[in-house]
């Protein structure tokens, strides 16, 4: 190891510890993107998919949540599974968010796949008493269109 122009020998639980920062810091990539219309950080988390799928379903949960805060079931509705839709139909306050004020997005992951299920977590804040909670969605694919097939929240 080079410091200030000195070579210092590094012991070998120095280099491991260091080898797992450095593989660590690789393990949490951030870029800031724009998806749908707002500037996010997303979090690459794991190996993920393909670019073009993950741009996808983000926009899609960006968009659900957009209609939330607008109070817009219909717009929900239409990006969900049947099986879904039926839940926000059934409970509609559940998934309203338009008395909560303005929302603010922190932080998005890239897109995992486990199974036949798409994941990607959006952490918000707005101005309700609640100061920051993400929601978590599931996704699923049908006939070449991602459909969600579950929003919950999480603290």
């Amino acid at each position: 190891m080079i410091i200030s122009g000195e070579i210092k020998k590094v012991t070998v639980v120095e280099y491991i510890e260091n080898e797992a920062i450095r593989k660590e810091n690789d393990e949490l990539k951030t870029k800031l993107k724009e998806i749908g219309g707002s500037l996010i950080t997303e979090y690459q988390t794991s190996e993920g998919i393909g670019e073009e799928d993950n741009n996808r379903i983000q926009e899609m949960a960006i968009a659900f949540i957009k209609a939330q805060y607008r109070g817009d079931i219909e717009a929900i509705k239409q990006m969900c599974t049947d099986e879904f839709r039926k839940k926000v139909e059934h409970n509609p306050a559940q998934y309203l968010l338009d008395d909560k004020g303005n929302v603010v997005f922190t932080q998005i992951r890239n897109v995992a796949k486990e199974g036949d299920l798409y994941l990607v977590y959006v952490r918000l804040s707005d101005d309700s008493d609640i100061s920051s909670y993400q929601i978590n969605f599931e996704i699923v694919k049908e006939n070449d269109e991602f459909l969600v097939n579950f929003a919950g929240y999480d603290a």
